[in-house]
């Protein structure tokens, strides 16, 4: 159970952060989208769903928001009050424009799932993705994400499926993804990536099952591990 008066808050500021995030028209494709250098305007375009989303209802009433159920003082469960912990948070093809705000890798620390692919979030990906330990599926793909993955990533241990997939990611692929050792399926591909695919990559990713890098801009031999 959360503290009401302390984690429970911060869950429900950190979605009306995000809420607030991707109603400002944002260049995304600009490499200031997350800077103090983007233009930011009124952005009139609202979600395709937004059932309940900045109301005073309890945020596991909030479309696209699931919660651990919480058991009440008369024994009950209930997932309509903001003592419960988010675990999914699922917005694909919402029609969400806007950059991610660290917040909700700060405050949204017991998600296990996070898919918001399928829509125009610009901007970087924050290092604060790293706090989200119990995430097992974090699915991003079909956005305008820019810059490098965070070598934060591989701080999310129980990380099952890794899809950051049809982005404009840069840079090499983090070696700190060899320590999420419980990976079964990586997507990597349609992005702007660099470097070389590392030779223990096979070996550290006993379990993958689906790996996907094509569309990008490595170079090097395939690892014989994979």
């Amino acid at each position: 159970m959360l503290d009401a008066t302390h984690d429970a808050v911060l869950q429900r500021y950190a979605l009306a952060v995000f809420h607030y995030s991707t109603h400002q028209e944002y260049d995304a494709y600009s490499t200031g989208a997350n800077s103090g250098d983007s233009t930011v305007e009124d952005n009139d375009d609202d979600w395709i769903m937004s059932d309940n989303w900045m109301t005073d209802k309890g945020i596991c009433m909030w479309f696209g928001v699931q919660c651990m159920p919480y058991t009440n003082l008369e024994g009950s469960a209930t997932f309509d009050d903001d003592v419960a912990a988010v675990t999914h948070l699922t917005l694909s093809s919402n029609g969400i424009r806007g950059v991610l705000p660290p917040e909700i890798f700060k405050a949204l620390d017991q998600m296990r799932v996070l898919d918001l692919s399928q829509n125009l979030l610009g901007g970087t990906l924050s290092p604060e993705i790293g706090n989200l330990l119990s995430l097992e599926e974090l699915n991003i793909e079909s956005n305008v994400l820019i810059g490098s993955i965070p070598s934060t990533i591989g701080k999310m241990t129980n990380l099952l499926v890794l899809n950051a997939g049809a982005n404009s990611l840069t840079g090499p692929i983090p070696s700190q993804i060899e320590q999420l050792y419980n990976l079964e399926y990586v997507v990597l591909e349609q992005n702007s990536l660099t470097g070389r695919i590392s030779n223990s990559f096979g070996t550290s990713l006993s379990n993958i099952v689906s790996l996907y890098l094509g569309d990008n801009s490595l170079t090097g031999t395939i690892p014989s591990t994979l």
